[in-house]
């Protein structure tokens, strides 16, 4: 049962909310990074940089954390800026138009890595970022646990947020970063997440939710309340211009219908720009989506209250 406790937190070190079985196969190896953007993007020639959030210490490597390609392989010449917990790496001009590649550090115990995506015509940096909707309903989500795979999953009141953006923010939205307040506090929303740079996007924080009834005495992450809630969302591109937030209220109710969690962003129809204002909706869905840990605390916060609970649990079974 030790074991099974220790792997548990292994795999969640890793950000991959995923069975007892399964997590056998995680490793404090290689914790979380982050990296904007995905592989296969499309990015406008004028981006501003390329945010990079490398693992903590000690897994951190001593390799050159992050360099960008041209087409030809050729080495682009960039400025580092700092930038919250890591750095922007900033072209020194526009780039050219083709594939590039972003190679970069992950832990020191793994080789060098790369992305590629594709370089599109410049375009102006957005002044608006576009419509917040929300679905609001009843969703399974998996919470933190003190049981053995350190997740489980409960029935959650949820909100799901999505925006339509505009026809501005469109080219851009491969380097978006979504940054979700909840009655003004920070809300980091589901923890899920799959492969080692993990949600740079912030996509998980378009999850808002609420645990319905008594979870039992091993969860110990719950959510916000029951009830309404005034929710923020900014599209922060990282070294342009800010751009207003979009608000919208949600009410977290236990008796909505059945909808599926995964947020996320869609462009206007025909491009053009979305109606002022926001809406909220429900929808239906049977199937049961992986979403997992609720936080309204940063990352280091959780993972200290889960390895605390684990630890509690450890005391329990000797």
């Amino acid at each position: 049962m030790v074991r099974r406790l220790v792997t548990g937190v292994m795999a969640l070190a890793c950000f991959v909310a995923v069975t007892e079985q399964e997590a056998a196969a995680c490793s404090l190896a290689c914790p979380m990074m982050h990296l904007l953007p995905e592989d296969g993007a499309s990015v406008p020639a004028n981006a501003p940089g390329f945010l990079y959030v490398p693992p903590p210490a000690p897994w951190a490597s001593t390799e050159e954390p992050l360099e960008l390609f041209d087409g030809a392989d050729a080495l682009v010449a960039t400025r580092k800026e700092p930038y919250g917990g890591g750095f922007l790496l900033a072209p020194e001009q526009q780039l050219a138009l083709g594939t590039h590649t972003l190679r970069y550090a992950s832990c020191a115990s793994l080789p060098r890595q790369s992305l590629s995506f594709q370089v599109t015509a410049a375009s102006p940096f957005p002044a608006v970022a576009g419509e917040l909707r929300a679905t609001t309903g009843v969703a399974s989500v998996e919470v933190a646990t003190q049981r053995g795979s350190c997740v489980e999953p409960v029935e959650a009141a949820t909100a799901q947020l999505s925006v339509v953006t505009s026809a501005e923010l469109a080219p851009f939205l491969s380097l978006v970063r979504w940054q979700v307040e909840v009655d003004g506090a920070s809300w980091t929303g589901p923890s899920s997440l799959v492969g080692p740079i993990g949600d740079a996007a912030g996509t998980r924080a378009l999850t808002v939710f609420s645990v319905c009834g008594d979870a039992g005495p091993h969860v110990v992450q719950h959510g916000t309340t029951l009830g309404k809630h005034h929710v923020r969302v900014t599209a922060a591109i990282d070294g342009a211009p800010a751009l207003s937030p979009m608000e919208i209220d949600v009410d977290l109710s236990c008796s909505g219908p059945r909808i599926a969690t995964g947020g996320g962003a869609t462009a206007s129809p025909s491009g053009a720009p979305p109606s002022s204002g926001s809406g909220s909706g429900s929808g239906s869905d049977e199937s049961c989506t992986i979403g997992a840990l609720g936080v309204a605390t940063p990352p280091s916060a959780f993972f200290a209250l889960l390895a605390a609970a684990v630890l509690a649990g450890l005391r329990r079974r000797r």
